[in-house]
């Protein structure tokens, strides 16, 4: 009586244990008959008890029936514990989880099978993770299989760990014999050693490091290639080996070899100007001169080239055009504007810069003048506050272009600079009298700020105040200088105060005519 109410504690402890485990528990007969199942098999739809007398491989898709037999026919024959096994289970809703399952077996007093022990895990997570895991990886392998350049990769020891086809194809063999061995068993010493002195370089720069060498394949070619190589990391930043890409750049040495006597030429025609430019006057004024009558035979054909392209747009391109298309554009225009600053400076060295005086309409030129700023503040998904009082006069006398100017140039490096905030942006008109008007704009942004230091060299032609983010905020570092210089034309002021880590404000004092009614 003792020991059958022992076995009933037992049993009930037993059940206990495994209705509070998440992983799945059975027990099966020797025949491979469910006998006894943990309650956590709840998680396939299923009460316990409408499974016991079932066989194991019951709710096993199909397809992996023959993997699970197989194992249990072989771990009951070798009479050890079996191994993990993947497989599919169906749910009773019909769909499938994966478990993972080991299998152990119970003997009796006599050495003879008393039971099979099942212990299952849901894998399926795990599973999609390595899913996606060997996706990704497939779509990274044909992207740069795509890539007409050879391209390699090593680990730190310079073992090559893979490659493209390209460079397969370029080294004669299949990218399986390449893996696993070093330049040293695909190379020359000589050559190795040489190999191997850049991929150190760039590991102990952290940097991408470029190098043109002539290389002998294993099959004898001989090629002269551009490299780079740059290191690559494991997700928590650690350097775990070096990837490379090579182009071959035989042909074009030939060409440019071939250009040798024209490029010699060349050099003595540019010595001979420069000799002539240096005797009609001074180095300097001969510079800004020559700058500043080159505006329409450069300003010109690049206008010429942006106006083609605004046509293409209206033409049937791609997604892939279009957006080749849109990074045409914006360095065309990039370059037009560092070509006019250029210029304009150019000009205003040589004192051959004048202002217009004509009529215009000043809210109509300020709005021309925001269009721009409206639109690159957009891009970045800052707010950009205008103030356009109505005290403005309806029409003035000046310069409506050089207006603009000042106002692009103010506004934009404002935008430029400020990544987080507000860029806010006012005109009004502070007085007026029989012959002139005074326009008073100011630009206030959140940008980081200046120090002293910087805010003295402001107004310095070439010198650019870098947010210290990038470089991407850099130009000709002209803007500031060639508006300093238009508003004094203009007979006015310009006034810069910053504070490090708030934001800037720059106020500018114009003159424009008056016009009578």
């Amino acid at each position: 009586m003792k020991d059958a109410q022992a076995l009933i504690e037992k049993a009930t402890q037993l059940q206990h244990i495994t209705d509070n485990m998440f992983d799945l528990v059975a027990l099966a007969d020797p025949h491979g008959n469910f006998t006894f199942m943990s309650k956590s098999h709840e998680c396939l739809g299923y009460q316990p008890e409408e499974l016991i007398g079932s066989p194991v491989t019951t709710l096993v898709h199909p397809d992996d029936i023959s993997i699970v037999t197989s194992e249990l026919n072989r771990f009951l024959q070798s009479g050890k514990n079996s191994n993990p096994v993947k497989y599919r289970c169906r749910c009773s809703d019909g769909s499938y989880l994966w478990l993972e399952t080991m299998g152990k077996i119970i003997y009796d007093e006599d050495g003879e099978v008393k039971e099979l022990l099942f212990s299952s895990r849901d894998i399926t997570q795990r599973v999609q993770q390595e899913e996606a895991i060997q996706n990704q990886n497939a779509l990274i392998t044909a992207l740069i299989n795509s890539i007409p350049d050879p391209i390699f990769y090593k680990d730190l020891d310079g073992v090559y760990l893979g490659g493209n086809t390209t460079y397969a194809t370029y080294m004669g063999m299949p990218m399986d014999e390449i893996i696993g061995k070093t330049d040293y068993d695909l190379y020359p010493k000589k050559q190795a050693d040489i190999h191997r002195q850049y991929d150190m370089a760039s590991l102990e720069n952290h940097g991408i490091h470029r190098n043109e060498e002539w290389i002998t394949y294993p099959d004898g070619r001989k090629t002269l290639v551009d490299v780079l190589k740059t290191p690559y990391k494991d997700h928590q930043g650690n350097v775990i080996g070096i990837l490379g890409i090579a182009r071959d750049i035989t042909e074009l040495k030939k060409t440019e070899e071939q250009l040798l006597d024209f490029n010699s030429l060349l050099e003595i025609k540019n010595l001979e100007l420069e000799q002539a430019m240096q005797t009609a006057h001074t180095a300097n004024e001969a510079k800004s001169r020559y700058l500043a009558h080159m505006n329409h035979e450069m300003r010109t054909p690049l206008n010429g080239f942006i106006g083609f392209l605004q046509l293409m747009e209206g033409t049937d391109m791609t997604e892939e055009q279009k957006e080749f298309m849109g990074h045409m554009k914006h360095s065309a225009s990039h370059m037009l504007s560092i070509i006019n600053n250029v210029l304009d400076y150019a000009r205003i060295e040589a004192g051959e810069i004048r202002l217009e005086e004509q009529p215009f309409y000043p809210e109509k030129e300020i709005k021309m003048a925001t269009a721009p700023l409206i639109a690159l503040a957009q891009e970045k998904e800052l707010p950009l506050h205008l103030d356009l009082p109505k005290n403005l006069p309806r029409q003035v006398r000046g310069d409506p272009q050089r207006l603009r100017q000042i106002i692009l140039n103010i506004g934009g490096n404002a935008i430029k600079f400020t990544h987080r905030g507000k860029v806010s942006l006012s005109i009004s008109c502070l007085k007026s009298s029989e012959d002139h008007h005074l326009l008073q704009l100011v630009v206030e942004d959140t940008g980081p700020g200046m120090t002293e230091e910087t805010l003295s060299k402001l107004f310095q032609p070439f010198y650019q105040a870098d947010d210290g983010s990038s470089r991407q905020s850099s130009g000709t570092g002209l803007g500031l200088p060639i508006t300093k210089e238009l508003v004094e034309l203009m007979n006015g002021t310009i006034q810069v105060t910053s504070t490090p880590g708030k934001g800037t404000r720059v106020e500018t004092v114009l003159k424009v005519g008056a016009l009578s009614s």
